[in-house]
């Protein structure tokens, strides 16, 4: 079946399209998408290229959320002094494949794609992230906890497009956390992913807590069972309670690493916590 090509330089133009032609995917960096098409994944009747919509290049933050539009790529993220202040995202998106690969992948695409070992979209999951949704029906807003429906499914439509991605902006006495373990330091499938927030009260003490788990499930999960207990405690106490209390939300899918993931998970949560907390410490 021959493809076409569509090249919008307005997000109402690419909006248009989406609402006039079925079997339509989007194109940004296109590292996902393209391999897809070669590996015969997938057979569409149009590519719709993203990059040139100006509408969608931006990162901001204000009282309330850090934003960054639907095009922005980990380049842009990395060179982007709210980025850099978060440690746990910084280092998320540093784990995504080269420097060549992420000057054109997009975090945007991250999540659309809903693969289970997604870096950065598992480090967004434990900011509470938010995804802006536009298609001819209007916008609407769904959490990144509750997209994914298995992997490589999302509750995105066909028609919609993500607009933005956004997450509560990292207050005082707040900080972040990733590890991400692997066979080799780059280029390499995740075995582990665990992003940590820690919020810290006027004693120091744990008050609100998030956790993400990557490349265990069937999607990118936040890990309750773990969240919930941190409450109240310290950071060496929140740190033991992490070493010896085994995430029940870890699916563990059956693989070859299965046992060596269950040994070394619980360390690898303890030490996503330990950095939120000197971030939040101000102990980076």
């Amino acid at each position: 079946m021959e493809t076409s090509f569509y090249h919008p330089t307005s997000l109402q133009d690419a909006i248009n399209i989406l609402g006039r032609n079925d079997n339509m995917v989007l194109v940004n960096g296109g590292s996902d998408v393209i391999l897809n098409i070669v590996a015969k994944k997938i057979d569409p009747a149009g590519l719709v290229y993203l990059r040139d919509i100006q509408e969608l290049n931006y990162i901001f933050e204000d009282d309330e959320y850090v934003h960054f539009g639907g095009n922005i790529t980990f380049r842009q993220m990395l060179a982007s002094p709210i980025c850099q202040r978060i440690g746990g995202l910084r280092k998320a998106i540093e784990a995504v494949g080269s420097p060549a690969i992420r000057a054109v992948a997009t975090p945007s695409g991250n999540i659309a794609t809903a693969a289970p070992a997604a870096d950065c979209a598992t480090m967004l999951l434990a900011l509470r992230a938010e995804v802006v949704l536009v298609s001819e029906d209007g916008e609407r807003i769904i959490p990144q906890n509750e997209i994914y429906l298995g992997a490589y499914k999302t509750k995105i439509k066909e028609n919609e497009i993500i607009k933005e991605i956004r997450f509560p902006k990292l207050k005082d006495r707040m900080g972040s956390g990733y590890v991400r373990i692997s066979r080799r330091k780059a280029q390499d499938i995740a075995k582990i992913i665990v992003g940590a927030t820690i919020s810290l009260d006027e004693q120091a003490r744990c008050n609100a807590a998030t956790i993400s788990l990557g490349a265990l499930n069937s999607t990118a999960v936040r890990a309750s069972s773990i969240e919930n207990q941190l409450i109240g405690l310290e950071q060496d106490e929140a740190i033991l309670y992490a070493e010896n209390n085994f995430p029940i939300e870890a699916g563990l899918r059956d693989s070859y690493f299965k046992e060596y993931k269950k040994n070394v998970l619980c360390d690898a949560v303890a030490q996503a916590i330990k950095m939120a907390f000197l971030e939040a410490k101000g102990d980076k």
